[in-house]
C-alpha cells in the first residue's frame, strides 16, 4: 500500500519547489506512479470524480492497486518567493486569505473521512504544503475568527468546526458551513526542503490520514 511519507521524502529531492497546486499534483502524481513499478496492476487517476452526500465533487489524486485504493486531496500554498533552482525560474505569487486555505484543508478532511467510511479498503490523505510559516505557527491571538481552524503544529483537529466572533459574511463566500471531522487529528509538520536562505525558502508540510478513531479517540 501507499506509503505516503516515503515517496514525499524522495520527491523532494528532485521536485523540492513548485510553480503552482496543478504543477505539485501533476508531479505527485507522476512520483508515485514511479514508486508503483512493481506493480503492474496500480493506476493513477487524477481530478477523479467522488460522490459525497448531495454534491457530486472530484477528488485531485487516485492511486488504485490489487491490494487496495488511496485518495490524496493536496493543496499549495505560497508566499511570494523569486529564486532559481536547478537552473529553473521559479517566481511563487503571496496568496492571501490563509484562514481560508484552512478552511479548505479541513475540508478535505471531511470529505476524505466520507470517502474512506464508504470505501473500507480504501486510505484517504489530506496534504498541505507551504512556505508560509503562519500555518505550522502557533498563533499570537486566540481569539480569531478562523481559531476553530487553526493548523499550528500539535494541534489536534476534531468535532465541529465553525467561523468565530463577528466577521464580514463577504469574507466567507463559499464556505459558510460548519466542517464536522468525526475522528481527532493531531498535526504534526515536517520538513520538505529549502530551496534558498530567504525568509520564505523553507516548505513543510502537513499530512493526515483519515480514519474512523481509534479506541482511544485519537486517529493517526
Amino acid at each position: 500500500m501507499l506509503e505516503l511519507r516515503g515517496v514525499l521524502a524522495r520527491f523532494a529531492t528532485r521536485r523540492p519547489i513548485f510553480h503552482s497546486e496543478a504543477d505539485f499534483q501533476h508531479e505527485l502524481a507522476w512520483e508515485i506512479r514511479e514508486s508503483c513499478r512493481a506493480c503492474p496492476a496500480c493506476a493513477i487517476r487524477l481530478e477523479a470524480p467522488f460522490q459525497a452526500l448531495e454534491k457530486r465533487g472530484h477528488l485531485d489524486i487516485v492511486v488504485r492497486c490489487a491490494d487496495g485504493h488511496a485518495a490524496i486531496e493536496l493543496k499549495y500554498k505560497t508566499r511570494r518567493l523569486q529564486t532559481l533552482v536547478s537552473a529553473e525560474e521559479f517566481s511563487l505569487l503571496d496568496q492571501s486569505a490563509p484562514d481560508h486555505g484552512r478552511y479548505d484543508f479541513c475540508k478535505d478532511i471531511e470529505r476524505l473521512e466520507r470517502f474512506v467510511s464508504r470505501n473500507p479498503d480504501a486510505r484517504g490523505f489530506a496534504l498541505l504544503l507551504t512556505n508560509d510559516p503562519t500555518y505550522w505557527k502557533s498563533p499570537r491571538k486566540e481569539d480569531t475568527v478562523d481559531a476553530d481552524f487553526r493548523l499550528h503544529d500539535k494541534r489536534v483537529l476534531a468535532g465541529r468546526l465553525k467561523w468565530q466572533g463577528r466577521f464580514s459574511k463577504g469574507t466567507v463566500v463559499g464556505r459558510e458551513a460548519e466542517i464536522n471531522i468525526r475522528g481527532a487529528y493531531r498535526l504534526a509538520w515536517q520538513d520538505y526542503a529549502a530551496v534558498d536562505d530567504q525568509p520564505h525558502g523553507r516548505f513543510r508540510y502537513a499530512l493526515v490520514e483519515a480514519l474512523a478513531p481509534d479506541p482511544r479517540g485519537l486517529c493517526r
